[in-house]
């Protein structure tokens, strides 16, 4: 009888573990695993023995048996319901969030996601109560199914032109969610259910940015305030001066101040000069 019951304790205690996935080292409190020996990487995973709290710091590069490992992925559940966590700063050598990696985090109020993260996985950041905002930097492609859901802390949001595809629910139950600026190519608008949810809170949706295309040697204004330019709308402009051939045989012209440069997106603010004249 004490034998079985030995088996017992044992068979329960090998099932509990399961899923615990072992670490291969651990520096001030994180727990690391080597994801490619070949090029010393290593991803943050969950440390089952101690849950993280306070103001948590990634270094870019950690040391394990005098080899520096380069930290390129917050794993899957890494800090996944450690709610003592208030800050988390990740280094700019982090290219993905994995899923649930900050599941959970109720006391979370800030977070730095670098310019080297490009995707953010499904429930990365679901159910973060405390968060009140966010920036999605520029490098970011996809934000993952209910990556935010439950952020009911969660005021303003940017969508930035790097991010091609938002997943289902990304951002339901956002609902402080109240502004979102949207200087992507999607079609997001307020009140909608597409795109995650991101402006279905929302009491405004900006789009500040012009598209331009290089057409013919010319850029072109192809998208004004995230709304498609038609054709015979079309803007063109050579340094600084743009044309606008409207309707009705209207012209006019503008003069442009430079904002900011991305890739083939190029953002303006209108000068106070312009002139109309009519054919």
């Amino acid at each position: 009888m004490k034998r079985f019951s030995f088996l017992l304790i044992a068979l329960f205690s090998l099932l509990s573990t399961s899923n615990v996935k072992a670490h291969d080292f651990e520096v001030n409190g994180v727990y690391y695993e080597i994801a490619d020996a070949t090029v010393n990487s290593v991803s943050v995973i969950k440390n089952y023995s101690n849950e993280n709290v306070g103001d948590i710091v990634i270094p870019e590069t950690v040391t394990y048996n005098q080899i520096a490992y380069r930290v390129t992925s917050i794993g899957e559940y890494a800090f996944y319901g450690c709610s003592g966590i208030t800050s988390v700063e990740i280094p700019n050598s982090v290219t993905s969030i994995g899923n649930y990696a900050f599941g959970g985090c109720k006391g979370l109020t800030s977070i730095t996601i670098p310019n080297s993260v490009t995707s953010i996985e499904n429930y990365a950041f679901e159910d973060c109560y405390g968060l009140t905002s966010v920036v999605i930097p520029n490098s970011v492609t996809s934000i993952g199914n209910s990556a935010f859901r439950g952020c009911s802390g969660l005021t303003n949001v940017t969508i930035p032109n790097s991010v091609t595809s938002i997943g289902s629910s990304a951002f339901y139950g956002c609902t402080a969610l109240k502004t979102v600026i949207n200087n992507s190519d999607l079609d997001i608008e307020k009140g909608s259910t597409s795109n995650g949810y991101v402006a279905y809170y929302a009491d405004e949706v900006i789009a500040n940015e012009f598209k331009f295309e290089l057409i013919d040697g010319v850029y072109t204004l192809v998208k004004y305030k995230g709304k498609s330019v038609q054709q015979e709308e079309t803007t063109t402009f050579d340094s600084w001066t743009s044309t606008n051939k409207g309707q009705g045989g209207s012209t006019s012209s503008y003069k442009y101040t430079f904002d900011a440069t991305v890739g083939s997106k190029l953002s303006f603010d209108w000068s106070v000069s312009s002139e109309a004249s009519y054919d």
